[in-house]
């Protein structure tokens, strides 16, 4: 058995196999006004709102670990609240608060862990999305030589962004947010 097999096969064991497909990159277009709670979140979160060189991450068995590592980490240990709840805000961008945050939380602890190991904030994005329902949604996006991965509070499991069930519609940029240009394949 081949090497890359033998990683295919780990894959496959680790829940990781979807993840490990070829994907595409995010088409980033024109610049958009940034959610509000993330701007106000850029006072508080240091290096949140910092100008970044876009970067990406090149795949390895031991980046996947450590990508679904911090996934499944940050999941377990986060339990859904809404701002109104936790913050009495409407709309209010922080770390999980003694464990409790809702989906802009969860995407901004693993940006934050992922950093913390080593990751170039310029390959980590928050994404604001559209839910199946119709919902506002947050995910984080990390930039791969294999496409743009999503690591959600809603799927426990890393996927290709074109995997994921969302309608995108703008992402953090290393020069602010961007609108994402409709993809083949999104409705």
């Amino acid at each position: 058995m081949t090497s890359l097999h033998l990683i295919m096969a780990a894959l496959v064991v680790s829940g990781c196999a979807s993840a490990s497909l070829a994907s595409s990159s995010l088409e980033r277009g024109e610049a958009v006004a940034p959610p509000l709670g993330y701007s106000q979140a850029c006072q508080r979160i240091k290096g949140l709102c910092d100008e970044v060189e876009p970067a990406r991450v090149v795949m390895n068995e031991g980046k996947w670990e450590k990508l679904t590592e911090v996934d499944d980490l940050v999941n377990r240990n986060t339990f859904p609240l809404s701002d109104k709840s936790n913050w009495q805000k409407l709309d209010y961008w922080s770390l999980p608060r003694q464990g409790l945050g809702d989906c802009e939380d969860y995407a901004l602890e693993k940006r934050r862990l992922l950093i913390k190991a080593g990751w170039p904030k310029g390959a980590l994005s928050i994404a604001y999305v559209e839910t199946w329902d119709n919902a506002g949604h947050a995910v984080l996006v990390v930039a791969t030589n294999e496409g743009d991965l999503v690591l959600d509070n809603l799927n426990w499991r890393v996927v290709p962004w074109d995997r994921s069930p969302y309608l995108f519609k703008s992402i953090q940029s290393g020069k602010g947010w961007r609108v994402v240009v409709k993809a083949e394949g999104q409705s």
